[in-house]
């Protein structure tokens, strides 16, 4: 019966589609050596991104300091006259700076500063003209995260987001 179940559910699937900003390289090597599965097992600073819960698994006091740096170039149609133009070199430094402390044995607190998202580009033309966006999302948030009996961990932050947003055409 199981069998049967389990390929009618495979016969009967649809398409599925996703959506959402997804950069795997955020926070730690750790984390991208398990192919970005932090969320279910995360027991540093980096919890303040993935999940406060797993503030609960930091013994003492833990700090992380991290630091990605994104290069790219994008292929847009910046205006009417051009298409199809490469821009400039892009750059977006990724990082978190977080710490985490046990307060006591059943309560952790931590704090963390890091960008969820950066966009942009800027094109240059021959004949000077410049065409430029920035776009930075940065977020700070203090967590708390509760161990219960049972190895259970809650885990509950506050997200304040600030956002930056740069538009420049001209010589």
């Amino acid at each position: 019966m199981k069998g049967l179940l389990a390929s009618a559910m495979f016969l009967c699937s649809t398409h599925a589609a996703a959506g959402g900003y997804d950069t795997p390289m955020l926070y730690s090597a750790r984390h991208i050596g398990q192919g970005g599965t932090a969320i279910g097992l995360v027991n540093d600073p980096s919890a303040l991104f993935h999940n406060p819960a797993g503030l609960a698994h930091v013994p003492h006091v833990a700090g992380l300091v991290d630091f990605s740096l994104l290069l790219g170039k994008l292929h847009a149609s910046p205006s009417i006259t051009e298409r199809n133009v490469e821009s400039d070199t892009t750059v977006a430094p990724f990082f978190l700076v977080g710490g985490a402390f046990r307060i006591n044995r059943w309560l952790s607190a931590g704090l963390g500063l890091y960008p969820i998202a950066s966009s942009g580009a800027t094109y240059s033309s021959a004949n000077g003209m410049e065409d430029t966006t920035r776009l930075l999302f940065v977020e700070a948030t203090p967590a708390l995260a509760v161990s219960l009996p049972g190895n259970v961990r809650l885990g509950a932050g506050y997200r304040v987001t600030f956002v930056h947003l740069e538009r420049y055409q001209g010589n």
